[in-house]
Order: structure tokens, then C-alpha cells, then sequence
């Protein structure tokens, strides 16, 4: 289990670094860069923010069993692209 979590870490960091670039050209300033950390990192935490969301905002009942992990894969790339777009529109 630790070994994972450290591989979650890993795979954080390695997504934030990637974005080093793309704020140096834009501008951005850097400490946002946390915030694209912890979000990917949140995100990604073995799925339960996602199903959390999945169960809470659109209850459960309305979600047939078989497309809670389609509407949560989803949702896992809407909100991988959200975060930096937020970033970028705060930073104009």
C-alpha cells in the first residue's frame, strides 16, 4: 500500500513537472504549480474523490452500476483539464 502511495506521488510530480515550461511561456506565476500537484494528486487518490462525487452530485440512484465507472473515468479527464484552465484564465 505504501509503495503505491509513493508511486502516486511519483506519478504527481512527474505531471507538475511538465508544466514547468508551459508556465515559464505563459507566465504564470509558479506556486500554482501546488495547486496542479495536489489537484492531480487528489484526482487521481485511487478514484474515491471521483466516486465520492459520482455518488453525492448525482446520486447514486440515478447511476446504473455498470456506467459509474464509465461517468467516473470521465469525469477523471474533465477535471485533468479543468485545473489547468483554470489556472491559466486566473493568471490573464
Amino acid at each position: 500500500m505504501k509503495e503505491k502511495g509513493l508511486w502516486l506521488v511519483l506519478h504527481s510530480f512527474l505531471y507538475t513537472l511538465f508544466f514547468i515550461p508551459v508556465f515559464w511561456f505563459a507566465g504564470i506565476n509558479y506556486p500554482w504549480l501546488i495547486i496542479v500537484f495536489e489537484s492531480h494528486l487528489l484526482i487521481d487518490t485511487q478514484g474515491k474523490f471521483l466516486l465520492w462525487i459520482v455518488k453525492t452530485i448525482l446520486k447514486k440512484s440515478a447511476v446504473e452500476e455498470k456506467m459509474e465507472r464509465i461517468i467516473t473515468l470521465g469525469l477523471d479527464q474533465v477535471l485533468h483539464l479543468l485545473i489547468p484552465l483554470i489556472i491559466a484564465l486566473s493568471a490573464l
